[in-house]
Protein backbone atom coordinates (compact mmCIF):
# COMPACT_ATOMS: atom_id res chain seq x y z
CA UNK A 1 0.00 0.00 0.00
CA UNK A 2 1.41 3.58 -1.20
CA UNK A 3 0.64 6.34 1.08
CA UNK A 4 1.59 10.07 -0.65
CA UNK A 5 0.44 13.54 -0.11
CA UNK A 6 -1.27 15.32 -2.96
CA UNK A 7 -2.58 18.63 -2.50
CA UNK A 8 -2.15 19.78 1.08
CA UNK A 9 -5.64 18.84 2.38
CA UNK A 10 -5.45 15.42 0.68
CA UNK A 11 -3.73 11.91 1.49
CA UNK A 12 -3.95 9.62 -1.40
CA UNK A 13 -3.88 5.87 -0.99
CA UNK A 14 -3.28 3.37 -3.66
CA UNK A 15 -4.56 -0.14 -2.72
CA UNK A 16 -2.33 -2.15 -5.09
CA UNK A 17 -3.43 -5.39 -7.65
CA UNK A 18 -1.59 -6.71 -10.19
CA UNK A 19 -2.76 -4.17 -12.61
CA UNK A 20 0.19 -1.35 -12.88
CA UNK A 21 -2.44 1.46 -12.22
CA UNK A 22 -5.24 2.03 -10.75
CA UNK A 23 -8.44 0.72 -13.40
CA UNK A 24 -11.17 2.87 -12.20
CA UNK A 25 -11.52 6.30 -10.70
CA UNK A 26 -10.22 7.63 -7.88
CA UNK A 27 -12.58 6.86 -4.77
CA UNK A 28 -13.11 10.26 -2.57
CA UNK A 29 -13.78 9.24 1.60
CA UNK A 30 -13.85 11.91 3.87
CA UNK A 31 -10.39 11.80 5.86
CA UNK A 32 -11.70 12.81 8.57
CA UNK A 33 -14.52 10.12 9.28
CA UNK A 34 -12.25 7.06 10.66
CA UNK A 35 -15.52 4.68 9.65
CA UNK A 36 -15.66 5.87 6.32
CA UNK A 37 -11.92 5.57 6.03
CA UNK A 38 -12.47 2.02 7.29
CA UNK A 39 -14.74 0.54 5.02
CA UNK A 40 -13.05 2.24 1.65
CA UNK A 41 -9.69 0.76 2.86
CA UNK A 42 -11.68 -2.59 3.37
CA UNK A 43 -13.71 -2.57 0.01
CA UNK A 44 -10.27 -1.50 -2.36
CA UNK A 45 -8.60 -4.15 -0.68
CA UNK A 46 -11.31 -6.77 -1.09
CA UNK A 47 -11.42 -5.27 -4.58
CA UNK A 48 -8.13 -5.82 -5.13
CA UNK A 49 -8.27 -9.51 -3.88
CA UNK A 50 -11.07 -10.37 -6.23
CA UNK A 51 -10.03 -9.22 -9.89
CA UNK A 52 -6.20 -7.80 -9.31
CA UNK A 53 -7.13 -4.14 -9.86
CA UNK A 54 -5.89 -1.10 -7.79
CA UNK A 55 -7.63 1.02 -6.26
CA UNK A 56 -6.64 4.79 -5.53
CA UNK A 57 -8.01 6.82 -2.98
CA UNK A 58 -8.46 10.18 -1.76
CA UNK A 59 -9.02 11.19 1.58
CA UNK A 60 -9.27 15.05 2.00
CA UNK A 61 -8.80 16.71 5.24
CA UNK A 62 -10.96 19.76 5.24
CA UNK A 63 -8.41 22.51 6.97
CA UNK A 64 -11.55 24.91 7.04
CA UNK A 65 -13.32 23.19 8.92
CA UNK A 66 -11.94 22.45 12.45
CA UNK A 67 -13.23 19.09 13.61
CA UNK A 68 -10.77 16.47 13.55
CA UNK A 69 -11.51 13.13 13.10
CA UNK A 70 -11.74 12.19 17.13
CA UNK A 71 -14.35 14.68 16.96
CA UNK A 72 -16.34 13.70 14.05
CA UNK A 73 -16.56 9.98 15.60
CA UNK A 74 -16.93 10.72 19.08
CA UNK A 75 -20.42 12.98 17.84
CA UNK A 76 -21.09 10.13 15.82
CA UNK A 77 -21.04 8.01 19.09
CA UNK A 78 -23.16 10.21 21.30
CA UNK A 79 -25.65 10.32 18.28
CA UNK A 80 -25.72 6.90 18.88
CA UNK A 81 -25.96 6.39 22.44
CA UNK A 82 -22.27 4.92 22.56
CA UNK A 83 -20.32 7.05 24.64
CA UNK A 84 -21.30 9.43 27.09
CA UNK A 85 -19.35 12.50 28.63
CA UNK A 86 -18.14 10.78 31.38
CA UNK A 87 -16.26 8.11 29.15
CA UNK A 88 -15.28 10.59 26.76
CA UNK A 89 -13.34 12.35 29.32
CA UNK A 90 -12.07 9.79 30.89
CA UNK A 91 -10.48 8.65 27.44
CA UNK A 92 -9.52 12.38 26.57
CA UNK A 93 -7.53 12.32 29.98
CA UNK A 94 -5.65 8.79 29.10
CA UNK A 95 -4.87 9.85 25.77
CA UNK A 96 -3.65 13.33 26.89
CA UNK A 97 -1.49 11.06 29.72
CA UNK A 98 0.03 8.75 26.81
CA UNK A 99 0.78 11.80 24.31
CA UNK A 100 2.83 13.54 27.45
CA UNK A 101 4.38 10.23 28.23
CA UNK A 102 5.72 10.16 24.65
CA UNK A 103 6.92 13.31 24.19
CA UNK A 104 8.60 13.01 27.54
CA UNK A 105 10.72 10.04 26.39
CA UNK A 106 10.94 11.45 22.92
CA UNK A 107 12.76 14.60 24.72
CA UNK A 108 14.85 12.75 26.59
CA UNK A 109 15.77 10.29 23.86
Amino acid sequence: MWLGRGRPDSVYVLVPGNAPHPTGPAVTVDGRDVEAVLRAVADAAQTARADDSACLLRMPAYRSDRRDPVDVLAGRMFAAHQLDANAFEAIDADARRVAALGLHAAAAG
